[in-house]
């Protein structure tokens, strides 16, 4: 096995760890703790020094998922420019890592903000304390919009540009790369339709069940790559 064909399966194979465990935690994520209903409900259960290492946990486990797709990225860049390196495929790359290390960062700023919160709520003094925490902590998460909305940008635009170099690459074309760029492309428009809020109905899901795909795919043909020319 050559250089170029250890980094495309290290590539897809944290591809699909990264997406196995993401579709884990969104799927568990209603049986996970206690059940809550407001602010004050969610801070008062998750201050706790139990429920504060979980929620951590989680967001580290999110972040490492991040981590993970930062090396997908760097595999695929490999598997679509051995044979014709482009303009597009490398902006494609530092575009998809730029996204996941701003991703990484909202995980862990999402789980300290939490956690933290949680603990002041339980550590006030008296009842309009608890109210002004609950208030903060409300304000303190909309910053997760305008993260979201970064990691958006940076992510759907990755996959647009590496789907586009799909389009005439032996081992995906026209069905994959068209694919990826119609679920990326209207993931993009919905998102700043409804910017900042979240849109109604999130394409994101489905966009990651095709870049499984891509991983899997990525897995399969890496045998099939040699050591490019040079000049």
């Amino acid at each position: 096995m050559n250089h170029n064909q250890r980094i495309i399966k290290a590539g897809g194979a944290c591809g699909v760890l990264g997406i196995l465990i993401y579709i884990l935690l969104a799927l568990s994520d209603p049986y996970i703790g206690p059940q809550t209903k407001t602010a004050q409900e969610f801070l008062a259960a998750w201050g706790t020094p139990k429920y504060v290492a979980v929620n951590m946990a989680i967001h580290f486990l999110l972040a490492g998922a991040a981590v993970l797709w930062i090396v997908s990225f760097v595999g695929i860049n490999r598997l679509l420019g051995w044979e014709q390196p482009s303009l597009i495929i490398h902006i494609g790359t530092i575009l998809g890592i730029i996204a996941c290390a701003v991703l990484a960062q909202m995980m862990i700023v999402q789980g300290s903000v939490m956690s933290k919160m949680g603990q002041v709520f339980l550590a006030a003094a008296n009842e309009n304390e608890q109210q002004s925490a609950a208030a903060l902590y409300r304000g303190l998460r909309f910053i997760d919009y305008g993260m979201d909305l970064t990691f958006d940008m940076f992510f759907f635009t990755a996959w647009i540009l590496l789907g586009i170099s799909m389009l005439r690459h032996r081992s995906f074309g026209k069905l994959f790369g068209g694919i990826g760029i119609g679920f990326f492309g209207l993931a993009a428009l919905t998102n700043l339709r409804s910017a900042p809020d979240p849109p109604a109905f999130d394409v994101g899901p489905i966009a990651g069940l095709w870049a499984l795909a891509v991983y899997i795919q990525m897995l399969r043909t890496a045998k099939s790559v040699g050591t490019p020319q040079t000049d």
